[in-house]
C-alpha cells in the first residue's frame, strides 16, 4: 500500500530535529540532517530528493483489483477509486482559497461541478505555486510508525522504496493517508446463496461492463424491507470505505472501533500522544460552523421546544458516543429524513 504520510514542521513543534516525507538513503535521496544544524532548538537542515514521477501520473488508475469486493488480503491493492466521468460533489465556487481561487475554467468546462482532471490541475498549480512538490517523496511506502526514545518522545518511521527499507527518527507525525482504499461492505441476509456478480464501487471504472444487465437474495431476486423485489444481475456496493492505518503502532492508544478513529481531541489529536501525533481529514465539524453562520445571516430561526430538546439531546449523545453512532440515534431520525416515493 502506497501511503502519503506528512510530518509536522518545526514551526508547529518546538525543537523539531528533522523532517522528511518517507524514507531513503540520505546521501542520495534526501531526508533529515541530524548534524549540528539539527540540534534541539535550532531549525532542521533538510535535503530533498528531486527525482520521481509527477503525482498527476498516478492519481487516476484505470486498473481494478483482482477481488472486486476488496476482501482478499493477498490482492494487489489499487489505491485510486476514480473513474473517467467522475465529478466533484462540491461546486467550484467553494473549492478555492481566498488568496488562490479555483481557476477560471481554462479547459472550457461550463459545469458548476468540475471533473476530476480539472480538480487535479488546480492541485498541481497550487503545489507548484507554493513549492510543495519538492517536499513530497514519491514511490515510497510507509510500513511502520512507532514511538521510540527513552521518554517515548520520538517516532521511528520505517519506509520502503522498491526493495530497500530504511528508518528515520522524527519528533512528530501527521497521518493523512486518506480512506478511500479499503472497501466497507454491508452484509445482507441470504447474500451467500446468491450467485450473481458483486462489486464494490472502489473497482467501478465505467458502465460498459454492465451493458444490457440489471444492475442493482432468493433465486436472483433482491428483496427490500418494504416487500419490494427486484431482479438483479449485479450488486454494486456503494457503502463507503474503512479507516485503515496498518503502519501505525500505538499499543492500543489509537483504535478504529465501528469505523470510528479515536479517542481524538477535536477529531485531530489523540490526548495521550498530543501534540506529537495528529490526524488530518477526519473532521466534519466545518459543516456545523457553516450552518451556524447561515442561521445568523437569516435571523434567529424559530424552533419549537420539542425540536430544541431533540437537538440538545442529540448533540449530548454525539459528544459522548461519537458522530457516526449518533447518526443512527432513533430520536433524531425524523429530523434527518424525508419520505421518498416508491416510483
Amino acid at each position: 500500500m502506497f501511503l502519503i504520510l506528512a510530518l509536522i514542521l518545526a514551526r508547529f513543534v518546538p525543537g523539531l530535529r528533522g523532517i522528511s516525507l518517507g524514507g531513503g538513503d540520505r546521501s542520495r535521496r534526501g531526508g533529515a540532517d541530524r548534524g549540528p544544524g539539527a540540534q534541539r532548538g535550532r531549525p532542521p537542515s533538510i535535503r530533498l530528493r528531486e527525482d520521481g514521477p509527477a503525482w498527476w501520473h498516478v492519481v487516476y488508475d484505470p486498473r481494478v483489483e483482482s477481488d472486486p469486493l476488496g476482501l482478499d488480503p493477498d490482492r494487489e491493492v489499487v489505491h485510486g477509486s476514480l473513474y473517467p466521468s467522475l465529478r466533484t460533489n462540491i461546486p467550484r465556487q467553494l473549492l478555492g482559497f481566498s488568496d488562490y481561487p479555483f481557476g477560471s475554467r481554462k479547459n472550457g468546462d461550463s459545469k458548476n461541478f468540475p471533473g476530476h482532471q480539472e480538480m487535479l490541475n488546480f492541485l498541481n498549480e497550487f503545489a507548484e505555486e507554493f513549492g510543495l512538490v519538492e517536499l513530497i517523496r514519491f514511490n515510497t511506502e510507509v510500513v511502520r510508525v512507532e514511538r521510540v526514545g527513552s521518554r517515548n518522545d520520538e517516532w521511528v518511521v520505517e519506509s520502503r522504496t522498491g526493495h530497500k527499507y530504511s528508518e528515520e527518527i522524527f519528533d512528530a507525525v501527521v497521518v493523512c493517508n486518506g480512506h478511500h482504499t479499503q472497501p466497507r461492505l454491508a452484509h445482507f441476509r441470504g447474500i451467500e446463496k446468491w450467485g450473481g456478480r458483486q462489486i464494490h464501487s472502489h473497482n467501478y471504472r465505467g458502465p460498459e461492463p454492465f451493458q444490457d444487465q440489471v444492475d442493482c437474495v432468493e433465486e436472483g431476486v433482491v428483496c427490500f424491507e418494504d416487500g419490494a423485489r427486484v431482479q438483479a444481475d449485479i450488486i454494486l456496493y456503494c457503502t463507503g470505505y474503512n479507516y485503515h492505518f496498518p503502519f501505525l503502532r500505538t499499543k492500543g492508544i489509537v483504535r478504529v472501533d465501528d469505523n470510528r478513529v479515536g479517542p481524538l481531541y477535536k477529531h485531530v489529536f489523540p490526548p495521550k500522544l498530543a501534540p506529537n501525533l495528529a490526524f488530518v481529514g477526519l473532521t466534519f465539524r466545518v459543516s456545523y460552523e457553516y450552518m451556524d453562520w447561515l442561521a445568523n445571516q437569516s435571523g434567529t430561526p424559530e424552533v419549537d421546544d420539542e425540536t430544541k430538546f431533540k437537538c440538545r439531546s442529540y448533540f449530548k449523545f454525539a459528544t459522548e458516543n461519537g458522530i457516526w453512532r449518533a447518526r443512527e440515534w432513533e430520536p433524531i431520525q425524523s429530523l434527518n429524513s424525508h419520505p421518498l416515493p416508491n416510483s
